[in-house]
């Protein structure tokens, strides 16, 4: 089995409303039967922030379903 997923983070830090957009794309090929015993997929992404509050917007788009989520999160980079 084979996915998509497009990553669109858009980032506010906390005393700016000027936002940060990314995006990255990433694939998964996994089999069935390891599909059937997956609890959780893990994406990494590098981003360079410097210390502070930040707010983080993440739209996930997945083909070839062309499903979306969307989830707003806080994050404190000391």
């Amino acid at each position: 089995m084979e996915a998509d997923f497009q990553f669109t983070f858009y980032i506010y830090p906390e005393k700016n409303t000027i936002k940060e957009t990314k995006e990255e794309q990433r694939k998964l090929t996994v089999s069935e039967q390891e599909l059937a015993k997956m609890k959780e997929i893990s994406f990494r992404f590098d981003f360079q922030l410097n210390p502070g509050k930040y707010y983080f917007d993440v739209v996930i788009r997945g083909e070839p379903d062309k499903w979306k989520t969307r989830k707003i999160f806080e994050v404190n980079i000391k």
